[in-house]
Parts: C-alpha cells; structure tokens; sequence
C-alpha cells in the first residue's frame, strides 16, 4: 500500500502502521484493539453519542478483565510478554523493509 494523500486530506495507513506492537492483554494494547473495532463515528449526535459510550463501556469492561489478569498472573507472564512483543516488533521492522524495497522498485527508472 502506498502512502498517499486522498481526497479527504487523510492518508491511507502503512501495512506497517497497521500492526499493533502492544499486548491485547494491556491497557493500551486493548484500548488500540478497542478502538479500531469501534471502527469511525457516525455523522448523527445520537451515532456520536451511542459509539462513545460503546467505547467506553468496552473499554471499562476490557481495562477490568487486564488488571484481574495482572493481579492474579501477571508476573508469571513477564517472561512470555517479552518474547512475544520482540515478534511483533520484528514482524513491524519486516514490514516497513518490504515497503521500503517497494519505493526503491517503483523509483527504479
């Protein structure tokens, strides 16, 4: 995918922008995973309205379930956490080589 401007001024995203490094099991991993499953708001007050709070209950539901997990265990989990965030990294770091050597082809005269 390219990186180019649309018609509305927004962007269209990377593949490796895409990727979400953080954990589903963390605040924030859930809170991206969240988000992007809310998917853009309605133009209506009453579709604004309705996806905040469906975000917001989501994410209270979700932010509860992750700080239950850490307490009971999350210290037996640091090690497999670790690992698996250098796999996301890696499959970001990949990504964004793929992309790279896809300019340097399409800038090849």
């Amino acid at each position: 995918m390219t990186y180019e401007h649309t018609e509305h001024g927004r962007h269209e995203r990377l593949d490796s922008e895409r990727v979400v490094v953080a954990a589903p099991m963390s605040l924030t991993g859930s809170t991206i995973r969240i988000w992007r499953a809310m998917g853009e708001r309605g133009a209506a007050w009453w579709s604004r309205s309705l996806w905040i709070t469906g975000a917001m209950l989501s994410l209270i539901i979700a932010w509860a379930f992750v700080l239950c997990w850490y307490a009971l265990f999350g210290l037996f989990l640091v090690p497999y956490r670790v690992a698996r965030r250098h796999s996301r990294k890696r499959q970001v770091a990949a990504l964004r080589h793929r992309e790279m050597l896809a300019t340097f082809d399409r800038d090849q005269p």
